[in-house]
């Protein structure tokens, strides 16, 4: 009996976490599959910034610290932009999907941005 138990609850979690982001309707399960698209472009982000940052050290003179101040301007900006888009939900169930599909979405572009920058030499 508890082998039985066992491979239900061992099956049960593996459904759970192969959840299609894509035919989910459960909220919960949406505000998951934002945060998973949000943690995505976060690392795309991430590799593109670390090229932009190589290219202006290659640039020389003021290009890194002139980059690594506009990154971090470009954070602050991203997050009260999606605090205010996701304002209207505030306390609801939805707000976490909102607020993470909007990170996503301002992460996606400020990479192509960087790329953008990366290549203009």
């Amino acid at each position: 009996m508890r082998l039985i138990c066992g491979l239900i609850l061992a099956v049960a979690g593996s459904a759970a976490q192969a959840n299609n982001c894509d035919t989910t309707m459960a909220q919960q399960e949406l505000n998951r599959c934002a945060d998973l698209a949000y943690q995505a472009a976060d690392g795309e982000l991430n590799d593109a910034y670390a090229d932009a940052i190589a290219f202006a050290r290659d640039i020389g003179g003021e290009a890194e610290d002139k980059l690594r101040v506009a990154q971090r301007a470009w954070v602050t900006f991203r997050d009260a932009a999606c605090d205010a888009e996701a304002y209207p939900n505030e306390g609801g169930s939805m707000q976490p999907m909102v607020y993470s599909y909007c990170l996503a979405r301002l992460t996606d572009q400020r990479r192509a941005d960087l790329i953008a920058f990366s290549a203009t030499y």
